[in-house]
């Protein structure tokens, strides 16, 4: 058995929630973990920002109590968030509902991250970290990793996706950024 021992408070751990997502990620699309249910969402685009949306097949509806956005593989990385405030019935997502970047959901207020400086922007051929945890007591999370590509019409966000066997296609830009994205097939290694 792994037993993961995070130093700090809850608050100081919303900042690297990111990187043990993307990590449990890395063997498969769902999977239960001491710290609660891990799923894929999905990632789309509402006016031209990134959006989180629940998979359309969703066992239920998701009560949201925090959100963020952040950089990936990033040595600083800038990060954007909401927190549920005290007291305030959560939003409650349905299959397929989205949530946008940017947009505060009433009984909701941005999350003030010390360690992140500068805010948030999204730039062409990065990748980011979107999730959003669970209101209740458990620690399930819906999480989906991105790059930004430049499309014709703006921007496009391609999502990393898992196979079931361990593997990860990584997409790509394309050569100039603007053609269909190129997909990378990645095996997992042995014992990973």
């Amino acid at each position: 058995m792994i037993k993961l021992i995070f130093p700090g408070t809850d608050e100081t751990m919303r900042p690297y929630l990111p990187v043990v997502c993307c990590l449990i990620f890395s063997v498969g699309a769902a999977c239960a973990t001491p710290l609660g249910y891990v799923a894929l969402a999905e990632i789309t685009a509402i006016d031209g920002q990134p959006a989180i949306c629940l998979p359309a097949d969703a066992k239920g509806t998701f009560s949201v109590g925090w959100a963020t956005l952040s950089e990936s593989y990033a040595r600083s990385p800038r990060a954007w968030g909401l927190a549920l405030e005290k007291g305030r019935a959560p939003v409650t997502m349905q299959p397929g509902d989205c949530l946008s970047f940017g947009v505060v959901p009433d009984a909701y207020e941005v999350e003030k991250f010390d360690a992140y400086k500068q805010p948030l922007t999204i730039e062409i051929n990065k990748v980011y970290v979107f999730e959003v945890s669970s209101a209740s007591l458990s620690a399930d999370v819906y999480s989906v990793a991105f790059l930004v590509c430049k499309a014709n019409e703006g921007v496009r966000y391609v999502k990393y996706s898992a196979n079931s066997n361990g593997g990860r296609l990584i997409p790509s830009c394309g050569l100039s950024g603007a053609g269909g994205p190129i997909v990378r097939w990645v095996e997992q290694p042995p014992g990973f």
